[in-house]
């Protein structure tokens, strides 16, 4: 089991009752527990881009309403969302900064059939379902995994976030290399840990466009894709 000891207490939940979803933001400060690495290319460019998104690390993003580029970390959070009358745990590397943003960078949505509305997974029911060997293939429904880009190339890309579900003929897969437990105690806080599960894994595939005008909360709406390859990822899922 790893163990994080973070100086200031920065985990908060919050509960959204009419939406059915939970947040749980956890930045850890250790380089390399969590990232998300591969090849990128969207339908603007013709050869394949390096990403690199790795807890500790920063990066410049055009932030649309203060209409500037602006300094931000990286993140590892987890939100438990609704999406056609189910329920999803997305997880994944954020930027956190000067607000918090509903989609990652880059990410993944699950669907585990345990989830409850604005409650936290059990161990039990993550160990059912993260486990090595297992692979998912990119998708929309509910046996699938959606995968998800923010990409950096202006409004409202940089805010609304390209998906998998977004495809109407979805390729690719995620498989999932290792599993450990991971643990954050709170310095000033000894009372305060939070406990979850670091998952490693490969991934390729294609995400469908988000184009602006298709709506984001449409499924499915596109046949224009990025297309990702030789993806390597490490993030939390965080139990109660």
């Amino acid at each position: 089991m790893k163990n994080l000891i973070l100086l200031p207490l920065i985990v908060l939940v919050a509960l959204a009752c009419e939406k059915q979803t939970l947040e749980v933001y956890t930045p850890p400060t250790d380089r390399e527990d969590f990232y998300m690495r591969f090849e990128a290319k969207d339908t603007m460019h013709t050869a394949f881009q390096p990403v690199n998104y790795t807890i500790g690390d920063t990066m410049q993003l055009y932030y649309p309403p203060a209409e500037q580029t602006l300094l931000f970390r990286f993140a590892c959070d987890q939100n438990i969302i609704r999406r056609d009358g189910k329920l999803y745990l997305r997880t994944g590397i954020y930027n956190r900064g000067y607000s918090a943003e509903l989609n990652p960078l880059f990410g993944f949505e699950f669907h585990l059939p345990e989830l409850q509305p604005a409650q936290l997974p059990t161990r039990e029911a993550l160990k059912a379902y993260f486990y090595p060997g297992r692979t998912i293939d990119f998708g929309g429904g509910p046996d699938q995994v959606n995968a998800l880009m923010r990409l950096d190339i202006g409004y409202p890309v940089t805010i609304f976030a390209s998906q998998s579900a977004y495809l109407f003929n979805p390729t690719g897969s995620l498989t999932i290399t290792k599993v450990e437990d991971y643990e954050y105690e709170y310095e000033e806080f000894p009372e305060r840990t939070l406990r979850g599960l670091r998952v490693e894994c490969e991934f390729h595939g294609q995400i469908g466009r988000y184009l602006g005008a298709n709506g984001h909360s449409t499924f499915p709406n596109t046949n224009v894709a990025v297309d990702i390859r030789n993806g390597k990822g490490a993030f939390l899922v965080v139990y109660e």
